[in-house]
C-alpha cells in the first residue's frame, strides 16, 4: 500500500525462487500497469528471464492523501473539528469519535466531498473528553479506497458532566 504524492509510484518487488533471491534484469523483468499515479489499484507483472520461466502478477494500492486534524473547537455539549483540506485524489473524509483513547465503539461521520472541511458534533456530554482521528476517501467506480487514520487528537466538552456533584 502506497500514499498518493502527485507522482508515479512503484513498489519494490522481491522475487525468490526456492529460498535463492533473484536479480531484476538478470533472472526476471517487472511490467507495471499504466499510470501509477492516482489513488486505485494497480499490477505488477513478474516475467521469467533465462533459466527461469513463467509470471506472475501482483496487485498493489494507492491510497488517498492522509488526513489531518488541524483545530478542536470545544463546547458545552458539542465540538467543530477542522480537518486539513485535501482536495486532490479524495471524495471527502471520515471522523470517528469516541469517550476512549483506543476509540472502541467510535461513532464515524462521512463527510461527501472536499470543500466543506468541518464537522459538527452535537449531542455531547458536558464535561466529557472525546477522542477523534480523520481519514480520507476516495471512491472510484463503486469501490472506497481509504487513507490510513490520521494521529488520535482530543478535546474536553465544557460544563459539568451528568451526575457529577461536585
Amino acid at each position: 500500500k502506497l500514499t498518493y504524492n502527485q507522482k508515479v509510484q512503484r513498489p519494490k518487488v522481491s522475487v525468490t525462487y526456492k529460498g535463492k533471491v533473484l536479480k531484476e534484469k538478470k533472472n526476471y523483468v517487472l511490467k507495471y500497469s499504466k499510470g501509477c499515479k492516482k489513488v486505485g489499484t494497480y499490477t505488477v507483472q513478474i516475467i521469467g528471464k533465462g533459466t527461469y520461466t513463467g509470471t506472475a502478477k501482483k496487485q498493489f494500492v494507492i491510497l488517498p492523501p492522509k488526513a489531518q486534524i488541524m483545530n478542536i473547537y470545544a463546547k458545552t455539549a458539542a465540538a467543530t473539528v477542522v480537518v486539513k483540506r485535501q482536495t486532490s485524489q479524495t471524495s471527502g473524509y471520515q471522523l470517528r469519535y469516541a469517550t476512549n483513547s483506543k476509540l472502541k465503539n467510535a461513532k464515524t461521520i462521512t463527510v461527501k466531498g472536499n470543500k466543506n472541511n468541518t464537522v459538527s458534533l452535537n449531542g455531547l456530554k458536558a464535561g466529557t473528553t472525546y477522542y477523534m482521528q480523520a481519514r480520507t476517501y476516495m471512491a472510484i467506480k463503486g469501490k472506497k479506497y481509504y487513507s490510513k487514520w490520521s494521529s488520535t487528537e482530543h478535546c474536553k466538552t465544557s460544563g459539568k458532566s451528568k451526575g457529577n456533584t461536585s
